[in-house]
């Protein structure tokens, strides 16, 4: 078969502009160290890809509501700690009015407990962000106020977050679980304690002191416990933390084999792909040289 001219011709400018093409790609590969550019480099390690890019993005919102629930729990944990020294002040003010000896005495202790129950309040109100730690879900008002101290008035639904596909972590404790040590008895509220012995200790009635010294002691206990629930909750968030942090680090380096091009290699091929590349502009040129007049 005869090939003409022309065919020749045209095949040059086909082969050039696909080793144009080959080159751009090369080019983009090294300037991004990516093996594939498109779905049509690899439809199979594409979709692979994909797949670890969506885990990677749920991972990374898993994550960041672990950190949410990390950073609550720590705050609550500060604030019940607080509110368990308070407790331990006020029953050291209260054990001292009953061997006080002087009216100057009892005014200091009814003092101390004025500033117990002025620091309750507040830990009891203690925010997170907007919103009141001890407060219950979307709570817009302060779980306590200063008018009654004794009340509770926030709800005692769940502040949840998801940490998994079918993993939900419960945030908070509302403030009827935190502050009453039976939330079933209205007078069981520690700042309902604190405000009889404060008003026992300025009527100078050492017995009603005394009869609410098992209540301060059940107040400190119940916030023990409390600070154990969240210590064990903080306990299994970390954990959770870091076994999401090692998948992270697993689908990255999978993601990594599928996507990163290897450099040295490409390299090589850019070089190789330039060489030919020039090599077929200078076959083409010299085609163009070609007319009947050099042969006459």
């Amino acid at each position: 078969m005869r090939i003409t001219f022309a065919h020749r011709y045209d095949k040059s400018i086909r082969d050039i502009n696909a080793g144009k093409e080959s080159l751009d790609r090369l080019t983009s590969m090294a300037s991004s160290g990516k093996r594939m550019l498109s779905p049509s480099d690899d439809p199979l390690a594409w979709a692979q890809s994909m797949g670890f890019k969506q885990n990677l993005r749920e991972i990374e919102s898993y994550s960041a509501n672990i950190q949410f629930s990390l950073g609550w729990n720590r705050a609550t944990e500060d604030a019940l700690n607080a509110m368990s020294d308070v407790m331990l002040r006020a029953r050291n003010a209260a054990t001292a009015f009953v061997s006080a000896n002087s009216d100057g005495e009892q005014t200091a202790l009814a003092q101390t407990l004025d500033q117990a129950i002025e620091e309750a309040l507040g830990l009891a109100n203690t925010r997170y962000g907007d919103q009141y730690l001890f407060g219950g879900k979307g709570s817009a008002a302060a779980p306590f106020n200063s008018l009654d101290p004794t009340q509770y008035h926030g709800n005692t639904d769940a502040v949840e977050v998801r940490i998994g596909s079918n993993q939900r972590q419960v945030v908070n404790i509302d403030g009827l679980t935190a502050f009453f040590t039976d939330p079933l008895v209205p007078n069981s509220c520690m700042l309902q304690t604190l405000v009889e012995v404060r008003d026992a200790i300025k009527a100078g009635d050492s017995a009603a002191v005394q009869s609410r010294l098992k209540s301060l002691d059940a107040g400190y206990d119940h916030l023990t416990a409390m600070g154990n629930l969240v210590g064990t909750r903080l306990e299994k968030m970390e954990h959770h933390e870091a076994t999401l942090s090692n998948l992270k680090l697993q689908d990255l380096s999978r993601l990594s084999e599928l996507e990163d091009a290897d450099f040295v290699e490409v390299l090589s091929r850019l070089q190789q792909q330039r060489t030919a590349f020039e090599a077929a502009l200078k076959v083409t040129s010299s085609m163009n040289d070609l007319n009947l007049a050099k042969f006459l």
